[in-house]
């Protein structure tokens, strides 16, 4: 499978306790599904990069056993995402990463907001801190470096 953006592979990894558990097991109406739902609100040239985002997502959850139309994002919880993050940290430039966890995210709210998950969880699961980018870090770096030289009082 290959990444979203980064131009590496997705190294496989032990699966998340019960991946089974995650993925739904008939069919529901596009109508009721979170991630149908976060799809269909987006501008249609996000739609594809969107999907590829939260298909990624799914497939680190469930060791590549569903997509985000077959994972079942209302048992998504806290340590489910939190786990995604940390794969999206180890193999992701950081705003590859801010954009999926944006995706998941959304997809989150919409279970909430179809009434499959209670607020609480909804928030938790929710709760994810975005990557620095690493540039943005150097320059704040070098500029603490020269600062003291550009106030110097004459």
């Amino acid at each position: 499978m290959g990444s979203i953006g980064s131009g590496r592979e997705l190294r496989p990894t032990p699966p998340l306790s019960a991946p089974g558990r995650l993925v739904i097991a008939k069919p529901i109406p596009l109508d009721r599904c979170p991630a149908a739902v976060y799809l269909a609100q987006l501008k249609q040239s996000s739609r594809r990069p969107q999907k590829q985002a939260l298909d990624l997502a799914a497939s680190i959850l469930t060791s590549g056993s569903a997509d985000c139309l077959t994972l079942d994002w209302s048992v998504v919880r806290y340590q489910h995402t939190a786990a995604v993050r940390a794969r999206l940290l180890d193999g992701y430039a950081p705003a590859t990463a801010n954009r999926i966890l944006s995706a998941v995210r959304g997809v989150l709210e919409q279970a909430w907001l179809l009434g499959q998950m209670s607020a609480e969880d909804y928030h938790r699961a929710a709760r994810l801190r975005l990557l620095l980018e690493r540039r943005f870090q150097q320059v704040e770096n070098c500029w603490l470096k020269r600062s003291p030289r550009l106030f110097r009082t004459v």
